[in-house]
């Protein structure tokens, strides 16, 4: 994490305990206090959050943009995690990072369980071990 500036698209690790982030279910901790995900990040303070009903599917874009995992499909979200999400922006604007898992169908990330804190960005993951597949930029 020293000097690292959190960038759109970077894939970071985020250091996640129960006292911060509430929704996360208790059983996902397995008796530890703090636990790590590993997600990209897809918004940043300032940026703006909405949602366009598409198909009778609530979806989510940032930036006027819709948000698509790798594979292509769309974020959606149900009506109680878009009123959640809601209440955490400011004027439609993000105060904090939003970071998604690349399984756009089930994933345990901020649309489950909101924005992540700036302190909580540990770095950016820059080479995987396994599966093996290299360094990333």
């Amino acid at each position: 994490h020293f000097m690292y500036t959190p960038k759109r698209g970077d894939i970071v690790v985020v250091e996640v305990n129960s006292n911060d982030y509430p929704l996360i279910p208790s059983s996902t901790f397995n008796d530890e206090e703090i636990i790590y995900f590993v997600k990209r990040l897809v918004g940043l303070p300032g940026d703006k959050v909405s949602f366009e009903i598409e198909n009778g599917q609530r979806i989510l874009y940032i930036n006027d943009e819709k948000v698509t995992s790798v594979s292509g499909h769309s974020y959606g979200v149900t009506e109680q995690q878009q009123l959640f999400l809601e209440t955490q922006l400011e004027n439609d604007i993000l105060t904090q990072y939003f970071v998604l898992g690349d399984n756009s169908q089930a994933s345990l990330d901020s649309i489950e369980f909101g924005h992540v804190l700036a302190e909580d960005i540990m770095g950016k993951v820059i080479f995987r071990l396994w599966p093996f597949g290299g360094i990333y930029e």
